[in-house]
């Protein structure tokens, strides 16, 4: 039997958002932010954490108000990524260090998931968006588009990437901590009492 000793293992990968690069050409520079937006698949399962570039007036309102049925300019596009998706980060210097969270209910509603086939049905689960910096943001992305990262999916250690990188210590600090605990079961990791993130 072969034994993997689970880490805190990354997949770096980009997601584009149209279907093939003839629809990016065809659609105008006006669509090309749908290209390579990054990434970040943690542990052996897709829980992904995706980066998406400065939403407009996010700062104004909280939860932002958004149509799934108008997805009509870049600001509808990537509030739709919000809500779709259960991890987020996104730059807003007003907003930066915290966490914001849009709860299951309120997904429910945008989305309109009542209208779905229970089969369909993932578990329930809100969607929790971390605010950075500009500059941290940028320097995030940076680092995934590295050249050690060059290739479209990469996979590295923990410990390998806090040799070079910043992020690997965002996401031990930051978002672990909002892991759900089978999640954190599928990473051989538990919160222990004093709401530390340490191995099974």
């Amino acid at each position: 039997m072969r034994h993997i000793k689970q880490e805190y293992n990354y997949t770096i990968h980009f997601l584009s958002l149209l279907e093939n690069e003839e629809m990016v050409d065809y659609y105008s520079d006006q669509l090309k932010f749908l290209k390579n937006i990054p990434a970040l698949q943690f542990g052996p399962f897709e829980t992904d954490l995706f980066f998406i570039s400065e939403i407009e007036g996010i700062s104004v309102k909280w939860p932002p108000e958004h149509d799934e049925n108008n997805l009509l300019n870049e600001r509808a596009f990537f509030l739709s990524l919000i809500y779709n998706n259960e991890f987020n980060i996104t730059p807003c210097n007003k907003l930066a260090g915290q966490v914001k969270i849009i709860d299951y209910q309120r997904i429910n509603d945008v989305l309109e998931l009542n209208k779905v086939p229970k089969e369909f049905h993932g578990p329930k689960r809100s969607s929790k968006v971390f605010f950075v910096t500009q500059e941290e943001f940028q320097l995030f992305v940076n680092e995934l588009k590295s050249k050690d990262f060059y290739s479209k999916e990469s996979s590295f250690t923990t410990e390998f990437l806090e040799e070079k990188f910043k992020l690997p210590f965002f996401i031990k600090n930051f978002v672990l901590q909002q892991l759900r605990p089978i999640v954190l079961g599928k990473l051989g990791r538990v919160k222990d009492e004093s709401g530390n993130i340490v191995k099974l």
